[in-house]
């Protein structure tokens, strides 16, 4: 009901109820309208920002945000007050329902692209029915049905899901910039660096488990195009993937409470960690922490019927699907990205320091300032070598973009249009930008030191234009 949803919740509805209601008069309404080239910019730069915001919160103790809650903290950074923050953000829903009703998505039940979709589409339809996957993934992260006559505001990827599918797609993409290119339909990557990318995700998995959804991908794009998968649509699969696994933890849960003996009422102390021997052979003190504080909030229920023991045991961390695994060596790939990074972050810093101690007191530089010394940190910890590259290349355009605004401001100009996402460029065709790979930009070939060092180049290059105006 109503009553039990937070405030930030009923926004959230409110948002969704006001998209549908205005798109009924979408073609009358050229402030809605939107490119749908200029929507997957919006999404490529959303899912990026996620990783960073996601990484701060991690290195900070903070919890993640959900996707929804991310959107209203981004967009009220780039407009500065809620009401057009909220406004660009209904625009984005509204476009989202717009698209999915011209090219509703057709995906078959492992969450692979219905190969039928472009079957019998104008030419004009091709380039938005070819950016069907990307579509449908945005639109199951923000709680838009896939079926265009449903209305209902869904639930949205749960952020454990959310972790999954950008854990995949960053080291898919290998930290490379942007995680998703706006200007293809979709997004290719070579077979080994996404099996790569699902050894880390599902390392805490079971190994055969793990081992399977490996294979039947790599049968999947046997043959494929120079060895290339299509990115858009492993990461659905990923995520559906995701969710049978969490389906059968739920079920596991259900038959733990019914094998107990369970019965709706106030469970005691002795039942509970009973309960938890079966569930868990753990002993730390961290699952003993959790199990304690499991039971403190049950123990206030009158009666525990079964969705109270899985939503609390959701809410204590227990059934929480972790990523990667304890071993933090790096493998040569990973350390040679390192070494590439440390060189770009120091040629980088030194004009950036100077542009710090020039605008100290400009509220942009200060807040870039200390996420710039958290890329130092990452380089000294030697860990997440795809997280710190895309940290690094975020950070950097950010702080492009900051010195512009800066710079057009003292002047007396207005900042840059925010309704106008940046212009694809020629590292967003397709190309890979990597510190590592050989012909793809890095350690092993004679144009990858020069590809690795462009963000840098471009960083440093802007601040000498700004200091020296």
């Amino acid at each position: 009901g109503g009553g039990n949803l937070s405030l930030f919740d009923k926004w959230w509805a409110w948002c969704h109820s006001m998209s549908v209601r205005r798109l009924g008069q979408y073609r009358d309404s050229t402030h809605d309208q939107m490119e749908l080239s200029t929507l997957m910019t919006h999404v490529t730069i959303l899912y990026s920002e996620k990783v960073l915001s996601d990484t701060l919160s991690d290195r900070t103790k903070l919890p993640r945000l959900s996707f929804p809650s991310f959107m209203l903290q981004h967009m009220l950074k780039e407009y500065l007050n809620r009401d057009e923050a909220e406004k660009e953000i209904i625009r984005i829903l509204i476009n989202v329902r717009h698209y999915i009703k011209l090219h509703p998505p057709r995906i078959n039940e492992d969450g692979s692209w219905n190969a039928k979709q472009l079957d019998g589409m104008a030419a004009s339809e091709a380039k938005g029915g070819m950016y069907q996957m990307r579509l449908a993934m945005f639109a199951r992260i923000i709680g838009v049905s896939s079926d265009p006559e449903d209305t209902s505001v869904k639930p949205g990827l749960p952020i454990e899901a959310l972790n999954v599918f950008l854990a995949t797609l960053l080291r898919a993409r290998r930290g490379s910039s942007p995680l998703l290119s706006p200007s293809m339909s979709h997004q290719s990557v070579p077979i080994d660096d996404l099996l790569a990318a699902l050894d880390f995700t599902f390392a805490r998995v079971r190994s055969h488990v793990r081992e399977k959804i490996k294979t039947d991908m790599a049968d999947k794009y046997k043959g494929g195009e120079n060895g290339e998968v299509n990115l858009d649509e492993a990461l659905y699969i990923v995520v559906t993937e995701w969710e049978h696994l969490y389906q059968q933890w739920e079920s596991r849960l259900r038959a733990l409470y019914t094998s107990g003996g369970t019965r709706n009422g106030a469970m005691t102390f002795s039942h509970f960690f009973f309960l938890m021997r079966r569930l868990t052979l753990d002993a730390d003190v961290r699952t003993w922490q959790q199990h304690m504080r499991m039971f403190t909030h049950i123990a206030l229920w009158p009666t525990c019927d079964v969705e109270s023991f899985i939503k609390h045991t959701q809410l204590n961390g227990l059934e929480v699907f972790r990523l990667g695994s304890e071993d933090r060596r790096l493998t040569p790939a990973q350390a040679s990205l390192f070494k590439n990074l440390s060189v770009v972050y120091k040629a980088a810093s030194e004009s950036m320091v100077q542009l710090f101690d020039q605008f100290d007191e400009e509220a942009e530089a200060k807040a870039i300032k200390p996420k710039w010394e958290v890329i130092k940190e990452m380089i000294a910890e030697q860990r997440e070598p795809e997280i710190a590259y895309a940290f690094y290349n975020l950070l950097s355009k950010a702080f492009s973009q900051t010195m512009r605004d800066v710079k057009r401001r003292l002047a007396g100009k207005p900042p840059d249009d925010k309704d106008k996402p940046p212009k694809p460029t020629a590292t967003q065709t397709g190309r890979r930008r990597s510190l590592t790979g050989g012909n793809r930009a890095g350690v092993g070939g004679t144009g990858g030191g020069q590809g690795a060092a462009r963000p840098a180049t471009r960083a440093v290059a802007a601040g000498r234009r700004t200091s020296q105006s």
